[in-house]
């Protein structure tokens, strides 16, 4: 593992780009949502909110170097398990739980846990269009007695484009954005009648959905 020089920061900046940001276990959540939208002036908003019980967590900026892209995580298990993060290309990657499944699984690719993938798409990529490209080369494992909850990713780049990335039915789904808005919470998009262990993840869909294109600003993105 290459070491990058950390600066451990609790700061509203970090908040601010990754609006709101409330920290918790995966397996904990109570209800977690992501949306992206662009506004009539080409801006890229995402809006993200984790509720929980639980307390703690570290906000990390990670600085760049030859290789690596700078970051700035959020996590509690550890500095290669983030959540959430954006990285100095402007790119967002988000998680959120949905219900165990059928997953696929390869021992002739490089196996990462489900959150170390957050870091590791952060860190060498710039794109949507990159990442699902860092995606498909690896193995994701799942499994939270391990700290690797099932979950589904959201991915965002600072031109608009975004996908979410699911583990379902013993495949990858990739779902790119095809309108100016994408939405996800607790639940599979690509196979939403697999129901979700939340069980106000689809109204919170509804809710956004309905909403997200009256979203023209980051204080629009908060009251949502």
């Amino acid at each position: 593992m290459v070491e990058h020089k950390v600066t451990k920061h609790y700061s509203k900046i970090f908040t601010s780009m990754l609006i709101p940001v409330f920290l918790l276990l995966p397996y904990q959540v109570l209800g977690c949502t992501i949306f992206r939208t662009v506004d009539k002036n080409g801006n890229v908003l995402v809006g993200r909110n984790f509720d929980s019980e639980r307390e703690g967590g570290r906000i990390w900026f990670i600085s760049s170097n030859d290789k690596y892209n700078g970051m700035a995580i959020a996590e509690q298990l550890g500095l290669n398990m983030p959540y959430e993060g954006i990285n100095d290309k402007g790119l967002f990657v988000g998680i959120s739980a949905v219900p165990k499944t059928q997953l696929p699984f390869s021992l002739f690719r490089p196996i990462r846990k489900s959150l170390e993938m957050v870091k590791l798409i952060l860190a060498q990529a710039k794109t949507v269009d990159e990442a699902l490209h860092l995606f498909s080369k690896y193995t994701v494992v799942f499994g939270v007695l391990f700290g690797n909850p099932v979950v589904h990713y959201m991915v965002v780049d600072r031109e608009g484009n975004s996908a979410i990335v699911e583990y379902v039915d013993n495949k990858m789904v990739v779902i790119k954005d095809v309108s100016h808005s994408q939405i996800m919470t607790n639940h599979f998009i690509s196979k939403p009648e697999i129901g979700s262990d939340n069980k106000t993840s689809f109204e919170r869909y509804n809710a956004v959905r309905d909403g997200v294109g009256k979203t023209h600003t980051a204080e629009d993105v908060l009251n949502l």
